[in-house]
């Protein structure tokens, strides 16, 4: 629902990780209890880097983090994650045109507006990094 910052592949996406026990939810329909408990239950968290993420400072001890940036990666959500003993990852991910964000454009394009570029995950990689880093097990 974001207005930037989307995962134009998100069905994909999905698809490769409802077979691994992830569901999406949009927090956004969630009032603060309700987001408060769901961050508190997951073992697994990933999320594209935008503000929805402050909300880590719900989750319990252990939770693995998995942040998927873009333009730059900031390290605001480590900190999170690091004070709250949290397991984060970042991943980058591309732009719509399937570039890497943070080298296109670099001077033509602002990192703000860079920032706001909707996101498309590298599919294979991103099931190679789930599955054989991100989950332990």
């Amino acid at each position: 629902k974001a207005g930037r910052r989307r995962i134009i592949n998100e069905e994909a996406v999905m698809a490769l990780l409802a077979p691994l026990g992830f569901q999406s939810i949009c927090l956004e329909d969630l009032g603060i209890a309700e987001t408060a408990e769901m961050i508190a239950k997951a073992s697994h968290i990933i999320a594209p880097h935008g503000a929805g993420l402050a909300n880590l400072v719900f989750a319990r001890a252990g939770t693995q983090v998995l942040e998927l940036f873009n333009a730059h990666l900031s390290r605001e959500y480590w900190v999170i994650c690091n004070h709250k003993k949290l397991d984060y990852h970042a991943f980058e991910v591309h732009g719509p045109d399937q570039t890497d964000v943070d080298t296109t454009g670099r001077k033509e394009v602002a990192l703000r507006e860079r920032n706001g570029f909707d996101l498309s995950v590298p599919l294979e990689d991103f099931k190679d990094y789930v599955k054989g880093v991100f989950i332990k097990g």
